[in-house]
């Protein structure tokens, strides 16, 4: 299940929990799959957490946030005193929706690459109605519980673009601890003693009470401990717990990998009861209800399964499972906690108003005198709790509360602008452009979606530009304008396009990475090797079995074709001189994208056919590279800008990907086809635009699923780059001399086994050429001689014989010594022709 492609053009609505965002992962990779306004989108994250990660923030994290309190609103909760730990992810649109549950923070590794377990519902099932409505009676909890007008505002908008959410009934699998512990909901009815008891989770509290109580609570006859790495646990403890049941093992995952997965599974007979979610076993987490003050707030969901099926969920793929020693336990040891920060008053938010001023939620609201509201850069004064005057600005700003005297009194809050969010709830930009060629229903397809995105982001085709299009009407529409005129105004129209924000200038020094909100998204995507089954279904309608595979839907053929056709398109246009108008790298962000669409498409196996893809690569790489019959980007610019593209794309480390795609591109290559890739794969090798890393070998284990060592890829290429035949390299030796042809054919003779017959006129005794000739035939074809034939005669070249040659004027004269590859190599560097060869020898008859 990948969460990431849950996210669709078609949602209206994205709500989520979580205890850890990444504002920067979230607005380049997540929000911007959500489409257009209206759009209500929050984010309620843990205030704590949250707080720290505004104070720790640097710099070069800070300038990729962009949206945060602009877009979608960012929330800090702490509603029980405890950490607000809970992690779900509501999607819809008023035709339906679907509810997220699980162990993973909103954050790359939380939603992409880690170790996770998440639960899907459906709203269009009506087996899944009963957790849309718990999970509606906790949220609308939760927004009542917190003195906040703009988030009971966003929730009352929700409810308004959900219809069938306030409709939906029942109970289902969701089990939040709103009201009970998790573990009397998993625990309801079961009697103990149980078989098996089986639990993972990366963090147990100190003394394992949460361990303890399922124990004592179930009683069961096996025990099984699974271990991640770097898992947080007393492992004392844990060996004199294990030591003290007579059927208890602790075990761990191999190779070492960290696993955030939070699951606990109790097995009677054939039948198991399944919790999951976001509890650890912990205290806090698994032992308390959220009216506790100071515990957690936790969102899990309990399930009935087959014991087999409860146990595969401990079966992480791609790795073993091997027993752990009671004694080794004793290295495991509880993380320490990062210390908390407190401060005097609680920022909870500070909204800029359309007049300019800001308002402040502050607890406790009474502040001292002469309180400053600050970014680090201007300092305002508060009066009656509020700024009279803030100037907008387009960056996401972080303020704080701080003392005339500089001390500081708050923590930090992303500040927000009320004029932006609002026009997010009700308003719809202009109407969503998608690639031509690309039908609206096929951004229903992730593979639609995916080329949807990338056209939002970037202008690959100048063509399918709305400047190009309405500068090619205009032209057709009058012939008072030349060429020079309208190429003129279509570089201005460019400027003004949206997507020409989402470039910046790039740098030209050695090394540096693209500066652009595109090379975040890039990076992203490139960053990302599908892993299938790291995330399990455990609740909701039976999937199919191809579902239960990790395979992806298959498209229609004729979306197959329209988005092969758009990738082409957008693949030739690499060389398209016009694509520097917009900025002279831009070229160079596009090769990125496609690598990264191409990289991502080959990787799900069924959204184009296999056949189609070494030929988007291939036309990728002559376009950007260059061809047999013309020049690619690179080849047709001035070598400084050449060299600013190469150092670009080493320093997004794009060669690795690149290697990686050549690679499975020529897996079922023919030799014939070597010949075209050789014209940019020769030059792409030699300035490291196919560079094979440790990277390299997990992207061709994903397209490819064998997975070799890069120094193999490596190999592979730089033998493709130097393959020939006779007949081409007989073509390239004709063409570097400057001869008039060269055809090269066997013969039948034990020494001299291959003639080169050269045309055009050839002075047999003094044109040195006659010398590197023989020295390359020789090399070639690793023959023990070879024989040459011009219109001026024959010569015969041997190592360890004389060099012979019979001119057509009927002369044939002979060296006195044996021909050494030493003498060869070092007549042809000073430029020697055969007659330095055959010099004061006799003629022979």
């Amino acid at each position: 299940m990948k969460i990431a492609e849950r996210f669709r053009h078609s949602a209206t609505v994205c709500w989520m929990t979580t205890y850890t965002f990444d504002p920067a992962f979230f607005e380049a990779f997540l929000l911007r799959r959500l489409g257009e306004p209206p759009l209500n989108v929050v984010v309620l994250a843990d205030f704590g957490r949250l707080g720290h990660q505004w104070q720790q923030i640097g710099d070069e994290e800070r300038r990729w946030i962009r949206r945060a309190n602009r877009e979608y609103l960012l929330r800090g909760v702490s509603p029980s005193g405890g950490a607000f730990h809970a992690k779900t992810i509501m999607l819809g649109n008023q035709r339906g929706g679907q509810l997220l549950i699980g162990s993973g923070n909103i954050g790359l590794s939380g939603i992409e690459n880690g170790r996770e377990v998440y639960s899907a519902f459906d709203s269009t099932l009506e087996s899944d109605g009963g957790s849309f409505a718990e999970w509606r009676e906790w949220m609308g909890d939760l927004v009542r519980g917190e003195d906040d007008a703009d988030l009971r505002i966003r929730w009352s908008d929700l409810l308004g673009r959900l219809p069938w959410l306030s409709e939906a009934r029942g109970s289902g699998p969701l089990r939040t601890n709103r009201e009970r512990p998790i573990i009397d909901n998993l625990l309801d009815g079961v009697e103990p003693p149980v078989d098996e008891l089986h639990v993972t989770a990366p963090f147990y509290d100190a003394g394992l009470r949460a361990l303890t109580a399922l124990v004592d609570r179930s009683g069961p006859r096996r025990l099984r401990v699974y271990l991640g790495s770097h898992a947080s646990v007393d492992g004392s403890a844990l060996a004199a717990l294990l030591g003290h049941h007579s059927d208890a093992q602790a075990l761990r995952w191999s190779p070492a990998t960290y696993v955030h997965a939070k699951i606990a599974a109790v097995v009677q007979g054939d039948s198991a009861r399944v919790t999951a979610g976001s509890a650890n076993l912990s205290q806090v987490a698994l032992l308390a209800s959220a009216t506790t003050p100071g515990s957690n707030v936790e969102a899990n969901v309990v399930v009935e399964l087959s014991a087999a099926d409860a146990r595969s969920l401990f079966a992480v793929p791609g790795l073993s499972l091997e027993a752990v020693g009671l004694g080794e336990l004793s290295a495991l040891s509880i993380a320490p906690m990062e210390p908390a920060v407190s401060f005097a008053h609680r920022l909870q938010s500070a909204t800029r108003e359309p007049d300019g001023r800001v308002r402040l939620r502050v607890d406790p609201g009474l502040l001292p005198d002469g309180a400053l509201l600050t970014d680090g850069v201007r300092r305002e004064a508060l009066v009656a709790g509020e700024v009279k005057a803030w100037a907008p600005t387009e960056d996401v700003v972080l303020v704080w509360l701080e003392e005339e005297a500089g001390g500081v009194l708050s923590n930090r809050v992303a500040l927000e602008d009320r004029v932006a969010l609002d026009r997010m709830l009700s308003t719809r930009t202009q109407e969503r452009e998608h690639p031509s060629g690309i039908e609206e229903r096929d951004l229903g397809h992730p593979l639609g979606e995916l080329l949807a995105d990338l056209h939002r982001h970037a202008m690959f085709d100048i063509d399918d530009t709305p400047a190009g299009r309405r500068i090619a009407d205009l032209e057709a529409a009058t012939d008072q304008a030349g060429a020079e005129f309208w190429d003129r105004y279509l570089q201005n129209e460019l400027q003004l396009d949206p997507r020409h924000a989402h470039y910046a200038k790039f740098s030209r020094t050695l090394a540096a990475p693209l500066e652009s909100e595109l090379s975040w998204l890039l990076s992203q995507m490139l960053a990302r090797v599908p892993m299938h089954q790291q995330i399990h279904l455990l609740s909701g309608e039976p999937r199919t079995a191809a579902e239960r595979e990790g395979q992806s839907w298959t498209p229609d053929q004729r979306l197959q074709v329209r988005a092969y056709n758009v990738l082409q398109r957008w693949s030739q246009a690499l060389a398209d001189p016009r694509s520097r108008w917009i900025e002279d790298l831009a070229p160079t962000v596009h090769y990125g994208a496609l690598l990264g669409a191409i990289r991502e498409i080959w990787a799900q196996q069924t959204w184009l056919p296999p056949h189609r893809l070494p030929g988007l690569a291939f036309t990728l790489f002559s376009a950007f590279i260059r061809s047999e019959r013309s020049p690619g980007y690179l080849f047709s610019i001035d070598e400084t800008e050449r060299e600013a593209g190469i150092d670009a794309i080493r320093a997004e480390e794009w060669g690795a990907q690149a290697a990686a795609i050549a690679y499975c591109a020529l897996r079922d290559a023919k030799p014939a086809d070597y010949f075209a890739w050789q014209a940019f794969l020769v030059p792409g090798l030699a300035w490291g635009l196919f560079a094979a890393t440790e990277a390299t070998d997990a992207v061709v284990e994903a397209l490819h699923g064998a997975k070799p060592n890069h120094g193999a890829v490596d190999e592979r290429l730089a033998w493709v780059a130097s393959y020939t035949d006779d007949e081409h390299w007989a073509a390239r030796v004709a063409d570097e001399l400057d001869l008039g042809g060269v055809a090269l054919s066997p013969i039948a003779h034990p020494t001299y086994r291959y003639e080169l017959a050269v045309g055009g006129q050839l002075d047999l005794l003094h044109d040195p050429r006659v010398v590197t000739l023989a020295r390359e035939a020789l090399d070639y074809t690793k023959s023990p001689g070879v024989r040459l034939r011009t219109l001026a005669g024959i010569a015969t070249f041997a190592y360890g014989d004389a060099v012979y040659a019979r001119l057509a004027d009927g002369r044939s004269v002979e060296s006195a010594t044996a021909l050494s590859r030493d003498e060869l190599l070092t007549r042809e560097a000073s430029g020697q022709s055969l007659d330095a060869f055959v010099a004061g020898s006799a003629e022979v008859a």
